[in-house]
Protein backbone atom coordinates (compact mmCIF):
# COMPACT_ATOMS: atom_id res chain seq x y z
CA UNK A 1 0.00 0.00 0.00
CA UNK A 2 2.79 2.49 0.50
CA UNK A 3 4.34 1.78 -2.61
CA UNK A 4 0.58 2.71 -4.56
CA UNK A 5 0.63 5.60 -2.29
CA UNK A 6 4.21 7.22 -3.62
CA UNK A 7 3.29 6.24 -6.91
CA UNK A 8 0.44 8.29 -6.74
CA UNK A 9 2.11 10.68 -5.47
CA UNK A 10 5.07 10.97 -8.13
CA UNK A 11 2.60 10.86 -10.57
CA UNK A 12 0.49 13.91 -9.72
CA UNK A 13 4.21 15.52 -9.06
CA UNK A 14 5.08 14.95 -12.73
CA UNK A 15 1.47 16.25 -13.77
CA UNK A 16 1.46 19.40 -11.84
CA UNK A 17 5.11 20.14 -12.72
CA UNK A 18 4.33 19.30 -16.63
CA UNK A 19 1.03 21.80 -16.76
CA UNK A 20 3.48 24.59 -15.05
CA UNK A 21 5.95 24.31 -18.11
CA UNK A 22 3.39 24.03 -20.43
CA UNK A 23 1.75 27.29 -19.21
CA UNK A 24 4.70 28.94 -18.99
CA UNK A 25 5.97 29.88 -22.96
CA UNK A 26 6.96 33.46 -24.22
CA UNK A 27 4.74 33.58 -27.10
CA UNK A 28 4.19 37.12 -28.04
CA UNK A 29 1.39 38.68 -30.16
CA UNK A 30 2.27 40.28 -33.36
CA UNK A 31 1.82 44.73 -32.57
CA UNK A 32 1.63 47.42 -34.87
CA UNK A 33 2.66 50.91 -34.88
CA UNK A 34 -0.35 53.09 -34.67
CA UNK A 35 -0.84 56.75 -34.50
CA UNK A 36 -4.12 59.50 -34.55
CA UNK A 37 -6.10 62.32 -33.49
CA UNK A 38 -8.46 61.89 -30.42
CA UNK A 39 -11.48 64.57 -30.22
CA UNK A 40 -14.17 65.10 -27.57
CA UNK A 41 -17.35 67.28 -28.63
CA UNK A 42 -15.13 68.34 -32.04
CA UNK A 43 -12.27 69.20 -29.17
CA UNK A 44 -8.81 68.05 -29.11
CA UNK A 45 -8.11 66.08 -25.95
CA UNK A 46 -5.09 68.76 -24.44
CA UNK A 47 -4.10 65.34 -21.87
CA UNK A 48 -4.85 62.11 -21.59
CA UNK A 49 -4.63 58.52 -22.01
CA UNK A 50 -5.59 55.79 -24.84
CA UNK A 51 -5.51 52.02 -24.31
CA UNK A 52 -5.81 49.27 -26.35
CA UNK A 53 -6.94 46.18 -25.37
CA UNK A 54 -7.08 42.89 -27.57
CA UNK A 55 -10.53 41.20 -27.27
CA UNK A 56 -9.02 38.07 -27.69
CA UNK A 57 -8.73 36.74 -24.93
CA UNK A 58 -5.60 34.89 -25.63
CA UNK A 59 -3.68 38.20 -25.73
CA UNK A 60 -5.70 40.28 -23.60
CA UNK A 61 -2.85 40.74 -21.24
CA UNK A 62 -0.95 42.48 -23.88
CA UNK A 63 -2.82 45.92 -23.75
CA UNK A 64 -0.98 48.84 -24.99
CA UNK A 65 -1.16 52.34 -23.05
CA UNK A 66 0.32 55.50 -24.78
CA UNK A 67 -0.36 59.33 -23.63
CA UNK A 68 -2.44 61.69 -25.64
CA UNK A 69 -1.25 65.08 -26.40
CA UNK A 70 -2.55 68.20 -27.59
CA UNK A 71 -5.22 65.58 -29.47
CA UNK A 72 -2.59 63.26 -30.77
CA UNK A 73 -0.98 59.78 -29.84
CA UNK A 74 1.49 58.02 -31.15
CA UNK A 75 2.94 54.15 -30.41
CA UNK A 76 5.90 53.64 -32.21
CA UNK A 77 6.82 50.29 -30.45
CA UNK A 78 5.05 47.75 -28.35
CA UNK A 79 2.23 49.25 -30.06
CA UNK A 80 -1.48 47.32 -30.13
CA UNK A 81 -1.70 43.80 -30.74
CA UNK A 82 -2.73 43.27 -34.40
CA UNK A 83 -6.22 42.35 -34.65
CA UNK A 84 -9.55 43.70 -32.59
CA UNK A 85 -8.91 45.97 -29.60
CA UNK A 86 -11.45 47.71 -27.05
CA UNK A 87 -10.52 51.26 -26.71
CA UNK A 88 -10.57 53.40 -23.76
CA UNK A 89 -9.85 56.78 -23.62
CA UNK A 90 -9.09 59.29 -20.65
CA UNK A 91 -8.77 63.28 -20.95
CA UNK A 92 -8.10 65.24 -18.50
CA UNK A 93 -8.46 69.36 -17.94
CA UNK A 94 -6.86 71.90 -16.05
CA UNK A 95 -9.37 73.26 -12.78
CA UNK A 96 -6.77 76.15 -12.80
CA UNK A 97 -6.30 75.29 -9.01
CA UNK A 98 -2.92 74.62 -7.62
CA UNK A 99 -2.04 71.23 -5.53
CA UNK A 100 0.70 69.63 -3.94
CA UNK A 101 2.06 66.68 -5.07
CA UNK A 102 2.12 64.06 -2.77
CA UNK A 103 2.14 60.73 -4.92
CA UNK A 104 4.71 58.48 -3.85
CA UNK A 105 6.59 61.04 -2.17
CA UNK A 106 8.10 60.53 1.55
CA UNK A 107 7.46 62.46 4.62
CA UNK A 108 11.22 63.95 4.09
CA UNK A 109 11.17 64.10 0.27
CA UNK A 110 11.14 67.59 -1.24
CA UNK A 111 6.89 68.17 -2.25
CA UNK A 112 6.25 70.36 -5.77
CA UNK A 113 3.56 72.41 -6.36
CA UNK A 114 1.72 70.78 -9.23
CA UNK A 115 -1.80 72.19 -11.55
CA UNK A 116 -4.56 70.62 -10.60
CA UNK A 117 -6.38 67.98 -13.16
CA UNK A 118 -9.75 66.46 -13.37
CA UNK A 119 -10.96 63.55 -15.70
CA UNK A 120 -13.75 64.55 -18.02
CA UNK A 121 -14.48 61.73 -20.39
CA UNK A 122 -17.69 60.24 -19.76
CA UNK A 123 -16.99 56.20 -18.78
CA UNK A 124 -18.62 55.15 -21.79
CA UNK A 125 -15.59 55.86 -23.91
CA UNK A 126 -12.92 54.04 -20.70
CA UNK A 127 -14.32 52.06 -17.63
CA UNK A 128 -17.37 51.20 -19.72
CA UNK A 129 -16.16 51.41 -22.98
CA UNK A 130 -17.51 49.89 -26.31
CA UNK A 131 -15.50 51.44 -28.71
CA UNK A 132 -13.59 49.12 -30.50
CA UNK A 133 -11.17 49.44 -33.75
CA UNK A 134 -9.19 46.95 -36.12
CA UNK A 135 -5.06 47.13 -35.88
CA UNK A 136 -3.55 45.87 -39.08
CA UNK A 137 -0.19 44.39 -39.59
CA UNK A 138 2.75 47.03 -40.15
CA UNK A 139 1.85 50.97 -39.85
CA UNK A 140 -1.31 52.13 -38.47
CA UNK A 141 -1.29 56.26 -39.59
CA UNK A 142 -4.55 57.83 -39.16
CA UNK A 143 -6.93 55.86 -36.53
CA UNK A 144 -8.42 58.41 -35.31
CA UNK A 145 -11.83 58.79 -32.55
CA UNK A 146 -13.86 61.29 -32.24
CA UNK A 147 -15.91 60.98 -29.03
Amino acid sequence: MPDRFLHACAAMALCALFTAFVGCGDAQPARATVSGLVTFQGNPIEQGDIIFQPTDKAWSKFYAQGKIVNGRYEFSERGPVIGTNRVEVHGYKRTGKKRLDLAGKNLSEQVEVIEEVVPYIPPEFNEASTLTTEIAPGSNPDVNFSL
